[in-house]
């Protein structure tokens, strides 16, 4: 007798331990399973409902596969558009970042350059 995995069970059918019967018909002359199409039609149901009411997609109509095609291949343009867009913003935050902190350096270093100066302007009587 063929050796099920532990999570299957030979009872008439394919048993699996969540309680749902599985059964399998098998096309000899495709060698395609009964499962394999249903789950086929299931994922294009999906895609097909998914994309029903998009606005790209004329109203009462049915998506057309080249339609689909070229939209999300223009997503994906887009998609990768944005991200060199992203990454060129990174890289102008990042100078601006650089740019910014030296800024901050020499301002220090001038108001210290000032303190200075004004403590060479007191008179010597005042200076501590």
């Amino acid at each position: 007798m063929f050796d099920f995995p532990s999570c299957f069970r030979v009872a008439g059918s394919v048993e699996e331990d969540d309680g749902w019967i599985v059964s399998v018909v098998h096309d000899e002359e495709t060698n395609v399973s009964q499962t394999e199409l249903e789950a086929a039609k299931s994922e294009i149901q999906k895609w097909h409902s998914s994309f029903q009411y998009e606005s790209f997609i004329p109203s009462g109509t049915s998506p057309e596969a080249k339609l689909v095609a070229n939209y999300l291949q223009t997503l994906k343009y887009f998609e990768e558009s944005l991200q060199e867009q992203l990454e060129k913003a990174k890289k102008r935050e990042a100078a601006l970042i650089v740019t910014f902190a030296k800024r901050e350096q020499e301002i220090a270093e001038l108001k210290f350059a000032v303190r200075d100066l004004r403590a060479q302007l007191k008179p010597p009587s005042m200076q501590e």
